[in-house]
């Protein structure tokens, strides 16, 4: 359905010609077998991955409405209904010892605080977009291509959010306790290719702070409200 080319794996068919099979409710596919392996963190690919991800957000960009309107509607979004948001912050206080094992009680502390300060984004420069890219999710081939895989959370939100969660994750390979300039220039690697295929303006570089803020509590109260409400 797209009209430019970002590299993905293929989905094999069917006998009958179907690209997925519904069984017990749920769909499933068949990907083509790819020869790479995950995103190691090397330094000299995140120029190239900045751009294979622009070019996959361009492809994106012009899947037909009726694709753009089914991922609106179905896609992985980190919604909370009326009150369970403020449920979720007062048993976070209340029962530290049931997130314990996923950060200390100093880390909650600041968590809420982040929480009870933060401002959402308006929206802007929507479109439909991957919404996990990290080094898992971005194959790398003995010849350095790079492929994207994983769609599952295909939603349509802000672009830029997808750049800023791309940005901050692939900048912390392959340690998040590594000098903070070498994470900024990792950053400005991965910014320049991205910019190099689809140019960023001077104000969308600057919403990138807040939207890996913004993203990182949506994704941690999203988490959290498994661990208190579905007992995930």
């Amino acid at each position: 359905h797209c009209s430019t080319k970002a590299r993905v794996p293929h989905v094999i068919q069917t006998q009958e010609g179907a690209s997925f099979l519904e069984k017990h409710g749920h769909l499933y596919a068949v990907l083509e077998f790819l020869d790479a392996t995950p995103f190691n963190g090397d330094k000299t690919l995140l120029g190239p991955i900045g751009r294979e991800i622009a070019t996959l957000h361009q492809s994106l960009k012009t899947l037909p409405r009726h694709l753009q309107d089914h991922c609106a509607q179905f896609g992985t979004r980190f919604h909370f209904a009326k009150g369970e948001q403020q449920d979720l912050f007062d048993r976070l206080q209340k029962h530290t010892h049931e997130v314990s094992a996923y950060c200390s009680k100093e880390d909650i502390a600041l968590l809420l605080n982040a929480f009870h300060n933060h401002h959402p984004i308006a929206p802007k420069h929507c479109q439909v977009i991957h919404r996990d890219l990290h080094g898992d999710n971005l194959l790398i081939s003995p010849d350095k291509n790079i492929w994207i895989i994983d769609f599952d959370a295909l939603t349509y939100d802000e672009r830029l959010r997808d750049v800023a969660f791309a940005c901050h994750r692939l900048s912390c390979l392959p340690s998040p306790h590594q000098p903070i300039g070498e994470t900024q220039d990792r950053a400005m690697s991965f910014l320049s290719g991205y910019h190099s295929q689809w140019p960023l303006s001077s104000t969308d570089r600057l919403d990138l702070a807040p939207y890996i803020i913004d993203e990182a509590l949506r994704r941690t109260a999203y988490i959290l409200k498994a661990v208190f409400h579905n007992k995930d």
